[in-house]
């Protein structure tokens, strides 16, 4: 009963996610830490987050060359929240 639930705030989650992207302006601080943050609580589907965050990245190195530094900053911000989710949900697995 509850999967609908936590399914429907993790697709929130990364829909706030790719907001936080360098689609139009560098990488900063806060973006880097709100990519790491909101990728770490949408643990449910983080391999999905893992593919898009890898698919993104190699995007913006083909279409987006001057904003390399960006990409790979918040990309690099999003697979340590990969990283926090899964070794959250090693030690403390859903009941």
């Amino acid at each position: 009963m509850s999967a609908g639930l936590t399914d429907s705030l993790a697709l929130l989650l990364h829909a706030l996610l790719f907001l936080v992207m360098p689609w139009h302006g560098p990488a900063t601080r806060r973006r880097v830490g709100t990519a790491a943050v909101l990728t770490a609580a949408a643990r449910t589907i983080v391999p999905f987050t893992a593919a898009a965050m890898a698919g993104l990245w190699l995007w913006a190195m083909w279409a987006q060359r001057g904003r390399r530094w960006s990409w790979t900053a918040v990309s690099a911000g999003a697979a340590v929240g990969v990283i926090i989710g899964l070794v959250y949900t090693r030690i403390a697995p859903a009941r």
